[in-house]
Formats: C-alpha cells, sequence, structure tokens
C-alpha cells in the first residue's frame, strides 16, 4: 500500500490540534520524566561530559595521571551497582516511550486515551525488553557477514598499500604517525583524516548501510507489539519484516522530512554550547521546548504510517497547516 507522507503529517496535525485530551500535555509530562531520568543517569555515572573532555586530553597527550587506556577505561566506567542503576533508568525510559506510543494508538483509534496511558508500558516490561534484545540480536546476526567483508577489504587495501613502496605507502606512514603526537603542523593531520575518511566511507558501504537496511526491516515491531499486546515478541518482528517488504525506502523517506526538525532540536544546544554562565542550561531547555512540539507530531505520524501499512488508515479532513507544524 502506498501512503502519502502529505497526507500523514496533514493527519497527524490535525489530531494533534483537535485531541482530547491534549497530545502536547501527554508529551509534556513524558518528556519532564524522562529529562529528569537522563538528568539521574548522568548522575549516578559520575561525570559530565565536561569531565569526559578532561579525561580524553589527558589521555591524548601523555598525562601523567592518564598513561593509557586501561587507566581511561577504568576512570570512565561507573561501579557495577552504578551501571545497574543507569540500565535500571534506560529500561524504565525506554518502557515510558512505549506508554507514549500506546497514548497515541488511544488518540488516533479514538479508544479513550487517558494521561494514565503513559504508564500502560509497565504491563509489557518483558515483552518491550526482549523485543528489544531480539530485535538488536537479529540486526547484529544478518549483519555480522557484512562486517566480515569489511574486514576483508580492509586489511587487504592496508596489505596492498603497505607492500608497494610508493606514494602509498607513504600516505599511511605519514597517517599513523600523527596518531597519539602533539599537532605542531595542522597539515600533519591531513594524511590521518583522508585516511579516517576513507575508512568511515567503506564502513558505510559495507556495513552501516547493510545495518540500516535491516534495522527498517523490524522498524514496526515494536508498533505491532503496541497494538497486539497479546502476541509474542518475535511473531511482531516477523509480522514487520513482512509488512516492512517494499517499503524500507518509503519508511526512509517519511523519517526524512522531519530532518528540518530533528536540525532545529539542536540549534540551541549548539548556539548556546560555548556561552558563559548559564546561557548552555538556556540552550537545553529551548531544545526541550521544542521538542515538546515534534515529539508528538513524529511518533503521532509514524503510528499512522503503521496503521495505514497495516490495512487500518486512518482518514481524516486535513485543516491548514498551523504552526509550528507546517513543516
Amino acid at each position: 500500500m502506498y501512503t502519502s507522507r502529505r497526507l500523514l503529517k496533514a493527519n497527524a496535525r490535525t489530531i494533534i490540534q483537535s485531541a482530547k485530551p491534549s497530545v502536547i500535555s501527554a508529551a509534556l509530562i513524558y518528556i519532564a520524566v524522562t529529562a529528569l531520568l537522563s538528568y539521574l543517569s548522568r548522575a549516578v555515572a559520575g561525570y559530565t561530559p565536561e569531565d569526559l573532555a578532561e579525561l580524553i586530553e589527558k589521555y591524548a597527550y601523555g598525562s601523567a595521571s592518564m598513561n593509557g587506556p586501561t587507566e581511561l577505561y577504568y576512570a570512565l566506567i561507573p561501579s557495577p551497582f552504578a551501571r545497574f542503576l543507569i540500565i535500571a533508568i534506560r529500561v524504565v525510559s525506554y518502557v515510558l516511550s512505549a506508554g507514549f506510543l500506546i497514548f497515541l494508538f488511544n488518540t488516533v483509534k479514538k479508544s479513550g486515551a487517558v494521561y494514565g496511558n503513559l504508564l500502560d508500558g509497565f504491563e509489557l516490561t518483558g515483552k518491550l525488553i526482549w523485543l528489544s534484545f531480539l530485535q538488536g540480536l537479529f540486526v547484529f546476526l544478518l549483519t555480522l557477514p557484512f562486517c566480515f567483508l569489511f574486514s576483508l577489504v580492509f586489511f587487504l587495501i592496508i596489505y596492498v598499500a603497505t607492500a608497494s613502496n610508493g606514494s602509498a605507502a607513504a600516505f599511511l606512514d605519514a597517517a599513523f604517525s600523527a596518531v597519539g603526537s602533539p599537532v605542531t603542523d595542522p597539515a600533519q593531520m591531513v594524511p590521518l583524516l583522508l585516511y579516517m575518511l576513507g575508512m568511515f566511507l567503506l564502513m558505510t558501504v559495507c556495513v552501516l548501510v547493510p545495518m540500516f537496511i535491516f534495522n527498517y526491516r523490524y522498524r514496526m515491531g515494536l508498533f505491532y507489539l503496541l497494538d497486539h499486546p497479546e502476541m509474542r515478541a518475535i511473531d511482531c518482528l516477523r509480522a514487520s519484516k513482512k509488512m516492512m517488504s517494499g517499503h524500507k525506502w518509503e519508511c526512509f523517506k517519511l523519517d526524512l522530512s522531519f530532518l528540518g526538525w530533528y536540525i532545529l532540536l539542536f540549534v540551541p544546544v549548539f548556539a548556546f554550547a560555548f556561552a558563559p554562565s548559564f546561557l548552555p542550561l538556556v540552550g537545553t531547555a529551548l531544545s526541550y521546548a521544542v521538542l515538546v512540539w515534534v515529539q508528538p507530531y513524529i511518533n503521532t505520524t509514524m503510528v499512522l504510517y503503521y496503521m495505514a501499512l497495516a490495512g487500518k488508515p486512518v482518514i481524516i479532513s486535513p485543516s491548514p497547516a498551523q504552526p509550528p507544524y507546517g513543516m
């Protein structure tokens, strides 16, 4: 079934503007709770992004207090109990995100959405965790042959280049000699940067693109589980594989149509990142304010997309686009 991005997004805007209870209010509650959980996770970890940058800088320049990767590893990894708490917090955040989708499903279906739906995901905690694990496992196993392909091509390039005694070998020698040495001339970093760019492009072709495709194969597994909570997790993934056959590129283009909103989310953070005093906090607050508008828009559109693929399209007479949804 072909689904119009324009119609899906228009229907999402109309639902958000007219739904009772308010989708925006539910999003505000959900985002506030997850933001608090994110703060707790960073607090439990015991270091801030600034601490991380300082530790990496010490390691890169061979400080006496940070002499090797082992010491860096143990400086960054929290205690076992802290790791357990971080995992628990992330599980709660994941379950809450499922609860927000349940709220949107009930809103779209007009089946009595209430703010309490945000907690309904906890009834499916076991299935949600198992679904996430299986999805990651399947994507990993399917991508593994491509990882071997990348390794084979990588070592073949290195072998041919180093055995050539020509410009390729000199280029690699210049690239590797720039690793871990203080930069006195920016030109010294050019071979290393070109080498890293080449390896990234090779990895993208050999590994990241297949992984991307396999992720889209199981993209609707979570939606299937929330729409059919009686189904087993593995059956939801199988149903998603069947549903997404011939629709992966279409779904990718739908995701890509929200790129402007994703960029807008990060603009306040980067705009105030290096500002003095409390201004970085202002940037973060503005980013969360944008998220309150963007999160329900994207998620509602994806719920409508799932229902269209499932043969249960929700057709609504779209109202003229109103700010901030006219994107």
